[in-house]
């Protein structure tokens, strides 16, 4: 929280006092000393337009100054660096989110990438340092988004940025129609419910899985989709906005309408008449791992207990590597599951009158009454619960 509060000062800093900054305004360091690990410094404008390695110059202001390889180029300094510069003038005329990201660059012609690296992301104004965010990347493919917030035009500067959130939320999405999907911010705490973005017409997103430790979430599209694509599709959801990037081309399989994160950070997901799939972050793509025709609504991680836990139509099943048990049949056809980190489970059945969010004791199958989550919506088809310390 500190290393927010020290960008914000200095995002302030340079917009409210433009002559302080050089003529491009802002300067953004990626630095790291791990050899071999290749991460690399993404900035996002709110069009989702990125500034990095391989698009280098951009129309919104933003100039990739310098790429390194972390010891793979006879060109790459010590401690290895990438620099972006972003003219705040661009930046003022065009008001929205902006994204700083890191991404662990998985593998190349040399290898792959190490793990567990850490680093910094430095802010510069004219060559003087003004704050810091140190990262860390267990896994090559990891990426972590490092601030994201937004400006405006009006003389009170940068706002505070939304990301991270502190403390947990509750993702959703509702089943509107066939194949529109409305993605849900909700409050567990405070018992609020937001709309996040606009209704995504014709897309029909089936689940939802948050990233354990980018917190970055994703969502895919199903077979009721009315896009030009032949296969489901893997997106990133941005959590202030609501807006879909695609990753990839495809995930190869035509339904896929499950997904959850394992605790090492690997994305699983159910292909319908295929069976259970693992999802590369980087490329999109999914591999088959486990044959079967049977059909799965949903599927949730216990990640303390490494248990995979599933749902078809009425009855809720658990997997631990060998065995496939019945844990026990709930009241109706359920199409989303959430474990959550204390071992309750969170579950939203279909066309249900009581317009709720369940909660069950998966040992005694007994539902919580007192932990349900009212929403005015009865057909919630996918969720993510999120916690950031």
């Amino acid at each position: 929280m500190k290393q927010l509060k020290v960008l914000f000062y200095a995002l302030c800093l340079l917009y409210l006092n433009p002559g302080y900054a050089n003529d491009f305004g802002i300067e953004v360091r990626l630095v790291w000393d791990t050899p071999q690990a290749d991460l690399d410094l993404y900035i996002y404008n709110p069009q989702m337009d990125g500034c990095f390695w391989d698009q280098k110059t951009t129309d919104w202001g933003c100039h990739y100054d310098y790429d390194s390889r972390a010891g793979r180029e006879p060109t790459d300094t010590y401690p290895y660096t990438e620099q972006a510069t972003v003219d705040l003038a661009s930046m003022q005329a065009n008001p929205g989110i902006y994204t700083i990201l890191v991404h662990h660059y998985y593998q190349s012609s040399y290898g792959a990438s190490p793990k567990n690296v850490s680093g910094s992301v430095d802010i510069y104004s004219y060559g003087k340092f003004v704050g810091t965010f140190p990262i860390t990347l267990k896994n090559p493919t990891n990426h972590v988004i490092v601030w994201q917030g937004h400006i405006n035009d009006e003389s009170t500067g940068f706002i505070p940025p939304s990301v991270p959130t502190i403390g947990c939320r509750l993702y959703a999405v509702h089943d509107d129609k066939q194949s529109d999907s409305q993605l849900l911010n909700i409050d567990p705490e405070g018992a609020t419910i937001a709309l996040l973005g606009g209704v995504h017409a014709g897309y029909d997103l089936e689940s939802l899985a948050a990233h354990p430790s980018t917190h970055i979430l994703y969502t895919v599209s199903s077979d009721d989709r009315q896009t030009t694509s032949s296969e489901s599709q893997l997106f990133t959801v941005n959590t202030t906005t609501g807006a879909l990037t695609s990753i990839g081309q495809g995930i190869g399989f035509n339904s896929v309408d499950s997904l959850s994160f394992d605790a090492e950070g690997q994305l699983w997901g159910w292909a319908k008449g295929k069976g259970l799939i693992q999802i590369d972050l980087n490329t999109g793509e999914g591999e088959l791992n486990l044959a079967t025709s049977h059909r799965i609504e949903d599927l949730t991680w216990d990640r303390n207990n490494n248990l995979l836990y599933a749902v078809q139509q009425q009855k809720l099943w658990r997997f631990d590597g060998q065995q496939t048990e019945l844990v026990c049949t709930l009241p109706q056809e359920t199409e989303a599951l959430e474990m959550l980190p204390d071992g309750k489970l969170l579950f939203a059945m279909h066309n249900d009158d009581k317009l709720r969010i369940h909660a069950l004791d998966v040992n005694t199958c007994q539902i919580l009454e007192e932990n349900h989550i009212s929403v005015p919506y009865n057909d919630i088809e996918g969720l993510a619960w999120d916690c950031q310390e």
